[in-house]
């Protein structure tokens, strides 16, 4: 081997190092409280991928982490699929995929950056509900739509869909039955739209194969963490890491 190459190969270690704990720690939280790990997760490959590129590896991160932590909260959880969020989510999602590959890449960092931290302040400052607030058929609509846009557009369907779920007063439980099923389906409509489009490369999934074991592993200790956690202790540690996630996409 070369020494450019051996130089190249030491740049990378840093690289690869950063990646396997960074989606460990996403598929960690993302297990823990079942939404968050797009917001880690979408910032972290932000730093070394184009957009398009890190929007792709968000959504196959994010599918693999919502298929296995279902599978292991089957039996816990009655997962719904709500239609009048799905249906306009699933209208969304190609609108924010066709608007990623028009944006410049500092646009989509700012963008995702200042959606985070703003949804997460508010969210945080809200007074927890007491009793659990009925869902309005117009308000359901409109957060489905602007989840499926922003998972196209960023990556990240459950910054609003979250914020939502936190006003109405959800339990951890009913945040997770809802959340879980929406993201992985806006994810999947995500990812097909950009492989449509032919955005995507064959390199990008041998990225991909390198995080899945610590993805998964990360998933499964949250999971098991979920069971020990009360509905304010999860809902407050979303919204705090959804905060986290966009400053540092910020001043990155």
């Amino acid at each position: 081997m070369s020494a450019s190459a051996l130089m190249r190969a030491g740049k990378m270690i840093p690289h690869i190092l950063t990646c396997i704990v960074g989606i460990f720690v996403a598929g960690a939280v993302s297990g823990a409280t079942g939404v968050a790990l797009p917001l880690i997760a979408g910032p972290l490959f932000l730093l070394t991928y184009s957009p398009v590129e890190a929007v792709a590896l968000t959504a196959l991160c994010s599918i693999t982490g919502q298929l296995f932590s279902i599978a292991l909260l089957r039996r816990a959880i009655a997962f719904e699929f709500r239609m009048p969020l799905l249906a306009p989510g699933l209208l969304g999602a190609p609108l924010g995929g066709a608007l990623l590959t028009r944006l410049a890449p500092s646009m989509v960092h700012y963008s995702l950056g200042a959606l985070i931290v703003l949804g997460g302040a508010w969210g945080l400052f809200q007074p927890t509900a007491r009793t659990p607030r009925p869902a309005g058929v117009a308000s359901e609509l409109l957060v489905g739509f602007t989840g499926g846009l922003t998972a196209g557009l960023v990556g990240a369907s459950a910054v609003v869909p979250a914020l939502w779920c936190t006003w109405r007063g959800l339990s951890k439980e009913q945040q997770r039955a809802i959340m879980q099923p929406y993201i992985l389906a806006m994810q999947l409509a995500s990812l097909a739209s950009l492989t449509a489009s032919g955005s995507l490369s064959g390199l990008l999934l041998d990225d991909y194969t390198v995080v899945l074991m610590p993805l998964l592993f990360g998933v499964g200790c949250g999971v098991t963490c979920f069971h020990f956690f009360s509905s304010g202790i999860v809902t407050r540690a979303v919204l705090s890491l959804v905060t986290l996630s966009g400053l540092v996409l910020l001043l990155a």
